[in-house]
């Protein structure tokens, strides 16, 4: 019956995206993830993710902004757009998750000397310190109300970590 596989379905589907997260955690995690590196304006990479999320910032009623403290119209990096992508559209969907209506979820973005500085900024409950530096951690899951009901595998911020150490930078 199609109301008895269709949970299969559903649940094939997240033991999938589980698998292909961890896959890309190992190889990252042993320097074997290949990086496709090419000039790419960080600028127009971060007005595509506003663009894509803005519906789900009208449709939960949070305010979607970008804090731009960057004077120059353009600033191209050598990166891998897609993993840097995949890297902010988790930060985004935790930021969404969090916070609540009539909420705000900023993206700020500035330099310091050579470093780029890209924050993810919400008016969500936050997280208590404690868990702070377990954030990282495969599996990790900060309190209840971040349980695995709410979606998401918990290898979203582990994979994260790896894909920036990856391009040099620190999160």
């Amino acid at each position: 019956e199609p109301t008895t596989l269709l949970p299969i379905q559903d649940e094939v589907s997240r033991l999938s995206g589980l698998v292909q997260d961890l896959h890309q955690l190992s190889l990252a995690e042993v320097g074997q993830l290949s990086l496709e590196k090419k000039p790419t304006d960080i600028k127009q990479l971060i007005n595509r993710l506003i663009h894509m999320y803005q519906a789900e910032a009208i449709e939960q009623e949070i305010i979607l902004t970008l804090n731009d403290q960057i004077k120059q119209k353009e600033l191209i990096l050598h990166i891998d757009p897609n993993r840097i992508t995949q890297v902010l559209s988790n930060l985004l969907s935790n930021a969404f998750r969090y916070t609540k209506k009539n909420g705000t979820v900023t993206i700020q973005i500035k330099t310091d000397r050579n470093w780029l500085t890209i924050e993810i900024i919400d008016t969500g409950k936050g997280i208590e310190a404690k868990h702070i530096p377990y954030l990282f951690d495969r599996f990790y899951r900060a309190d209840s109300d971040r349980s695995r009901n709410q979606g998401g595998t918990g290898l979203g911020l582990a994979i994260a970590k790896e894909f920036i150490k990856l391009h040099g930078g620190n999160i």
